[in-house]
């Protein structure tokens, strides 16, 4: 197994009055040696597929020799990415690669910092969500990368995960990046509008002489919720953004509803068409006694 090295953050959070979840504070915890099975955590994100689709080997096969290529990866030495073959390749392979070693390493991080452990159903990528999860959870605006999920007896939860990868150098210092901070207020958001989901992020370099990753460990606050009413959002203390999430969940919940109303209604004696759309459905009497 490669060595990687991690280093891992604290993150407090807090409500603000409108009731959005947001950062509050970050802060060093540690940092030290991990060991990683490339080639394991590849093949476990592997799983990460809608229900219906069938996992093929031959597929997975090529997509390890494509990522194997590109990292050294050798027991008990350091991972590393071999810079020059990188650097050398077209722009849509890099994507690849960073993408996918991204991902892996926030498993890798997940199973070693939270004990998760890798099962047929027990790890979900948020662009191709279960249908029994996809219901759960917003399908617009900034979502994490993985759905972690742990059945630890009566004891079962889920974690969100953030990925990204970078093939640059990381950063000296006790300080987080602008770019971190950035994407960690947003995840941290997700969280606040999803009942204070459990979430976390990881950010891995492949730009030094041993792969480097960032975790974030995000605590939940330490206050409850402030009572955000009708009385207050018509007062305008709900912020922008809030009042266009709960729009946007309104409005994808009136074309579900519509959709369902049209498909369960009856087709008309005669066809008819307005502007340009065929109606089903039939007249509704005004009273008991036209029913009738």
């Amino acid at each position: 197994m490669g060595l990687i090295d991690i280093r891992q953050f604290a993150v407090g959070t807090h409500f603000d009055r409108s009731g959005r979840l947001l950062v509050h504070d970050v802060w060093p915890e540690g940092e030290g040696e991990l060991e990683v099975q490339l080639t394991d955590v590849i093949r476990v994100n592997a799983l990460a597929v809608p229900a219906k689709t069938s996992l093929r080997y031959r597929v997975l096969r090529n997509e390890l020799r494509l990522l194997l290529s590109f990292l050294s990866d050798r027991p008990g030495r350091s991972l590393a990415m071999r810079t020059g073959d990188f650097m050398a390749s077209a722009g849509h392979v890099k994507r690849f690669i960073t993408e996918s070693f991204g991902m892996g390493m926030l498993t890798a991080a997940v199973q070693s910092h939270y004990g998760w452990e890798p099962g047929k159903r027990s790890l979900a990528n948020f662009d191709v969500l279960p249908t029994a999860l996809a219901e759960l959870y917003p399908s617009s605006g900034v979502r994490p990368d993985l759905l972690f999920d742990f059945n630890e007896g009566e004891d079962q939860w889920r974690l969100a995960g953030e990925a990204r990868g970078r093939s640059a150098r990381r950063h000296q210092g006790s300080k987080i990046s602008a770019a971190q901070r950035k994407r960690l207020d947003e995840i941290v958001e997700w969280s606040g509008r999803n009942d204070q989901h459990r979430v976390t992020m990881t950010w891995a370099y492949s730009g030094s002489d041993q792969v480097q990753v960032d975790l974030f460990d995000v605590h939940p606050p330490l206050e409850s919720p402030p009572d955000v009413d009708l009385a207050k959002a018509q007062s305008g203390l709900f912020s922008d953004e809030i009042l266009s999430v709960v729009e946007e969940r309104a409005e994808e919940r009136a074309t579900t509803l519509t959709a369902q109303l049209y498909d369960s209604a009856p087709e008309p004696d005669q066809a008819r068409l307005i502007f340009g759309s065929h109606v089903r459905g039939r007249a509704i009497p005004r009273s008991l006694t036209e029913a009738n």
